[in-house]
């Protein structure tokens, strides 16, 4: 179980309180979304920037999408 695998560099302003979820596919159907830890990580945190990576590597499953979600949103 190799890489590589599949990441998404999310710009964001840690400054403004938002939480973010990462969330990955094979498939894009409306139920077919895996979320968080088990299936995603953050690998990065940093002030500017969040990045997920898929825990599933590119060799084992090369149809692979992945999307980060908004939660607890501002005002909530």
């Amino acid at each position: 179980m190799g890489g590589p695998f599949l990441d998404y560099w999310l710009p964001r302003d840690r400054r403004r309180g938002l939480n973010f979820l990462g969330m990955v596919s094979s498939d894009l159907s409306a139920n077919g979304w895996d979320k968080g830890a088990p299936f995603v990580t953050v690998v990065e945190d940093e002030e500017n920037h969040l990045l997920f990576r898929s825990a599933t590597s590119i060799g084992d499953e090369p149809k692979q999408f992945i999307r980060a979600e908004m939660v607890n949103p501002p005002g909530e």
